[in-house]
């Protein structure tokens, strides 16, 4: 509870609600990484979803910008 409160004081409540559905997300489904257990494709797509989500929040924080800034050193 202490985490969930410093997020969303922080960093305001919708990264408070995407914390708490990815905290859930995670509990629910069984995570592992051997790809011979039997819940190996749940996991996975998990693993993925976590990722792809965090790689459009990436892009969508960027607001417009080059995605890893500017790289022309003259600017």
């Amino acid at each position: 509870m202490v985490l969930f409160t410093f997020v969303m004081i922080r960093f305001g409540l919708l990264a408070a609600l995407v914390a708490l559905f990815i905290v859930n997300v995670c509990q629910i489904v069984p995570l592992s990484l051997d790809m011979t257990h039997w819940s190996a494709a749940g996991s996975n797509q998990t693993i993925g979803l976590v990722i792809a989500l965090t790689l459009f929040a990436f892009y969508a924080s960027r607001a417009g910008q080059p995605l890893f800034g500017k790289f022309d050193a003259n600017r």
